[in-house]
């Protein structure tokens, strides 16, 4: 998910999940403020977005165009995760998460 290789070997798990909960939080504001540039510039181009239904997998060109519309009336997704997952590989170049509590606003 995240659109920038760094050099990780010499940091610790606990450090780079903090960094990945941190990333996960800005990347759900930008949701919340319908912001498209700021949402998407955190997806790499071999992202895939999960939806809330097993077969709903998009890519990230598949998930833009569906949800642009939605961005441009300000109205994208806006929510709070409660629980997360994250897991990376022991070089730390890979990371992985799964998000399966989400508290969601009145609207």
């Amino acid at each position: 998910m995240l659109s920038k290789k760094r050099n990780c070997t010499h940091i610790n798990k606990h450090s780079v999940k903090k960094k990945i909960h941190r990333f996960l939080d800005d990347w759900d504001k930008a949701a919340s403020e319908a912001n498209f540039e700021a949402y998407y510039s955190k997806m790499d181009t071999a992202s895939v977005f999960i939806g809330t239904d097993a077969a709903e997998n998009w890519t990230k060109k598949q998930f833009e165009n569906f949800s642009k519309p939605y961005f441009d009336k300000g109205k994208a997704s806006s929510f709070v995760a409660l629980e997360r997952n994250i897991y990376t590989n022991d070089a730390h170049n890979f990371i992985w998460f799964f998000t399966p509590f989400l508290k969601l606003p009145k609207y």
